[in-house]
């Protein structure tokens, strides 16, 4: 039961994301406000690519999926400093959904589980599946905050 009302939080942060998405143009994405160090596509793709570091490689051991898409969206790294072409908002989008889809089936049975290998966030030790997905979400609510900031920051700029 617990299982499920995490899965149903994930979901739930996961929605308000593709929420705050919904209407902003790949222009728009690409935009970086005064005062901010990161664009809207910057986030959205954070969000995909911690979420797979944290869900597909951290507790799962797998192989990441979107590591072809950590030089643009790692943390420590910034649009100014891309020397490719990024993916564009509605890529990101697509993907941000389907990785949603395969959670739940991937992480059946294993939130309570020890991990092999714990990870270290300071005074917080990562030790099961569940402790991973709660940082997930936490993660995840905090762009959400990034994101609605440079939506208010770019109505100013029209």
């Amino acid at each position: 039961m617990a299982e499920l009302r995490l899965f149903k939080q994930y979901q739930f942060f996961r929605e308000m994301t593709l929420n705050e998405l919904k209407g902003v143009t790949n222009e728009e994405a690409l935009i970086i406000p005064e005062g901010f160090s990161n664009s809207i596509l910057w986030n959205a793709g954070h969000i995909l690519v911690t979420s797979d570091s944290i869900i597909t490689n951290g507790v799962l051991g797998e192989e990441y999926k979107y590591k072809h898409l950590q030089e643009f969206f790692n943390r420590g790294t910034r649009p100014s400093e891309w020397t490719k072409e990024p993916p564009n908002l509605e890529e990101i989008v697509k993907e941000l959904r389907d990785q949603l889809k395969d959670i739940e089936a991937k992480y059946e049975g294993k939130l309570n589980s020890p991990l092999e290998n714990p990870f270290s966030l300071g005074v917080m030790e990562l030790e099961t599946g569940a402790d991973y997905f709660n940082f997930g979400i936490i993660h995840e609510s905090l762009h959400i905050g990034v994101i609605k900031g440079l939506k208010y920051a770019l109505k100013g700029k029209k």
